[in-house]
C-alpha cells in the first residue's frame, strides 16, 4: 500500500520517506541540532575579540570585548572639567552605547553565518544575548 499511513506516527524518518524526503530534511535537522554548540562557540570567541570605539574626536576611547564587557576606558584630560561634567557624561554615554552596539552586531553577523543554511526568519537573531 503506497499511501498507507506510517506504522509509527512519531517516526519522522518514515514520514519524510513518505513525503519524498523533502530534499535534505535530515541535513536541516542535523544543522538545527548543531546550532546550540555553534552559538556557544560564537559567544566564547566573542569574549576573546575586542572592539575599539572612539568618540568626541578621540576625547574618549573605549575598548570592549565582543560580549560587551568594557576592557579599557580612556578620557582625554581636555574633556575633564570639574565645573561641568555634562560633556564628559555625553561622551561616555555615546562611547559605551556605540561599543555595545558594535559588540551585538559582531555576534549577530557570526550567528547569521552559522545559521545561513537554516530556514530562520529574518530578524530572529537580532535580539540574541
Amino acid at each position: 500500500m503506497e499511501n498507507s499511513p506510517p506504522n509509527n506516527p512519531f517516526d519522522f524518518g518514515q514520514i519524510l520517506g513518505k513525503l519524498g524526503g523533502l530534499g535534505g530534511a535530515s541535513d536541516l535537522l542535523k544543522q538545527a541540532q548543531d546550532l546550540p554548540a555553534k552559538m556557544k562557540k560564537i559567544k566564547s570567541e566573542a569574549s576573546q575579540k575586542t572592539l575599539r570605539v572612539s568618540v568626541g574626536g578621540g576625547a574618549v576611547e573605549i575598548v570592549c570585548r565582543g560580549t560587551g564587557e568594557i576592557e579599557t576606558l580612556k578620557i582625554a584630560p581636555s574633556v575633564v572639567d570639574p565645573n561641568s561634567t555634562e560633556e564628559l557624561e555625553d561622551l561616555l554615554r555615546a562611547g559605551v552605547n556605540e561599543s555595545l552596539r558594535q559588540a551585538r552586531e559582531m555576534v549577530r553577523i557570526e550567528m547569521a553565518k552559522a545559521t545561513e543554511h537554516l530556514p530562520i526568519p529574518p530578524g530572529m537573531l537580532d535580539d540574541l544575548d
